[in-house]
């Protein structure tokens, strides 16, 4: 795993690394995901590559045993970008305003 730069995570699982934030927008918005609810397509979000950690799944997971995936680390969460697909725009959202004021 890397340590510099920025991974793009979705709903799903993890789409890749960047070393620029200009490529893993682009990345983001080449891998909408298709949310079967009221939501439609939704954009994977930006993350710090500190701010995430290899996990190996098992069966309570989106993939079969044994798959390593990239995630979030617990309590770090917050994005560095995340796309408004309301607005079309990306912003950057400030942890406390993204955690509901926590």
């Amino acid at each position: 795993m890397k340590k510099t730069g920025y991974y793009v995570i979705g709903k799903w699982h993890c789409y890749g690394h960047k070393t620029t934030l200009h490529a893993a927008k682009l990345l983001a918005a080449v891998n909408k995901e298709y949310w079967g609810n009221y939501l439609g397509l939704q954009t994977p979000k930006i993350y710090a590559a500190e701010d995430c950690s290899e996990i190996e799944s098992d069966e309570f997971n989106y993939h079969l045993g044994g798959c390593v995936e990239i995630v979030p680390k617990y309590g770090l969460d917050t994005p560095i970008a995340a796309f408004r697909d309301d607005s079309g725009k990306w912003i950057t959202p400030n942890r406390d305003d993204y955690l509901g004021g926590k």
